[in-house]
């Protein structure tokens, strides 16, 4: 009887899947490939929570999505470092076992939520940064970009061009400012 009652329970219960597609100003000229990248990450990943009843699988899947989207700061659309090059950091959790894994400082991996994963259930320890977690994706299968710097998008780098250069502008500024400083003092 009570098994019954919980299929009935689980039945009437209509799955959601929400999806944060990321915070900060987004420029007039990207809503459009913000919203349509939501929107098919949340139709994947609900997809896969309908099919597989897993929301591991949907989790990932759906971040997946934004991963290979240059449109998120995830994956392929990653911010740059001051030094030019992509270095991201991932988390994932099972909320029934409260198992989790984690990665840091991951450079060169296209989906680094898959990693994160496979650190969850391979893995002895549950969080990997830097050069710890590239050889555990090697031996593990997962693949490494090559050659390097393949997930720097042209809008990205130039979005750092111009923050470089409105940087060396206030520093510049600021010298100026200070050479008066000196002739006045």
């Amino acid at each position: 009887m009570k098994e019954k009652a919980s299929k009935e329970v689980k039945m009437a219960i209509e799955p959601c899947i929400v999806i944060h597609g990321g915070a900060g100003t987004i420029p007039q000229s990207r809503e459009g490939g913000k919203i349509n990248g939501v929107k098919k990450s949340a139709y994947v990943g609900y997809k896969e929570l309908i099919e597989s009843e897993s929301a591991l699988n949907a989790v990932e899947k759906a971040v997946n999505v934004m991963e290979l989207d240059g449109y998120f700061n995830a994956g392929y659309g990653s911010v740059l470092t001051c030094d030019g090059t992509v270095e991201m950091d991932a988390s994932i959790q099972c909320g029934r076992t409260l198992n989790f894994g984690a990665v840091s400082i991951v450079k060169d991996v296209l989906c680094p939520i898959s990693l994160a994963r496979v650190v969850m259930q391979k893995s002895r320890h549950k969080f990997l940064s830097e050069d710890a977690t590239i050889k555990f994706a090697r031996e593990n299968g997962i693949r490494i970009l090559h050659p390097p710097g393949q997930l720097v998008t042209d809008f990205i780098s130039n979005n750092m061009e111009s923050f470089i250069s409105e940087e060396l502008k206030k520093t510049k500024h600021l010298k100026d400012h200070e050479k008066t400083f000196e002739a006045i003092g």
